[in-house]
């Protein structure tokens, strides 16, 4: 879904990416995802938006100064009003990282939940059933500290 490289500004003092950049790159995964299933800035300046409710990032290895990012999202189940996704983050193949999130389809200018546009919805759900036949990612749903 998304490619980045890894720049200078991203390098923490330990001489590779810093933690936040893992969620920004996850970020990024996320919100080409999105313009795919149409929810994208027009959608937003029409007043509805996914949120995201809840993160939970694993740290599976290192991203160093000028590598690239590759980031894939693989969608746990999707309805009206939530997606739950997985995100992978690679550098040469191998998993730096990976992120689960929920989120939530707002009316921003409500400030509440609301079922997305059907348009959106038609292009969410061929793709959550695709997903529903991949094998669940054996980290999704762990909770901080749980023992492998």
């Amino acid at each position: 879904m998304a490619e980045m490289q890894v720049l200078p500004g991203w390098i923490d003092y330990n001489g590779h990416m810093t933690e936040s950049r893992y969620l920004y790159c996850a970020s990024e995964v996320c919100d080409a995802f999105l313009r795919l299933i149409g929810a994208d800035m027009d959608y937003v300046a029409a007043g509805h938006s996914y949120y995201t409710a809840e993160t939970h990032i694993m740290h599976l290895g290192e991203a160093k100064l000028g590598d690239r990012v590759t980031g894939t999202i693989q969608i746990l189940s999707a309805d009206d009003k939530r997606i739950h996704y997985f995100i992978r983050l690679s550098v040469d193949g191998s998993e730096v990282a990976t992120a689960e999130q929920m989120m939530l389809h707002v009316d921003m200018k409500a400030g509440k939940t609301c079922v997305a546009a059907p348009e959106v919805l038609a292009r969410l759900r061929p793709i959550a059933a695709a997903h529903a036949g991949l094998p669940v990612p054996a980290a999704a749903g762990r909770a901080v500290g749980q023992r492998k």
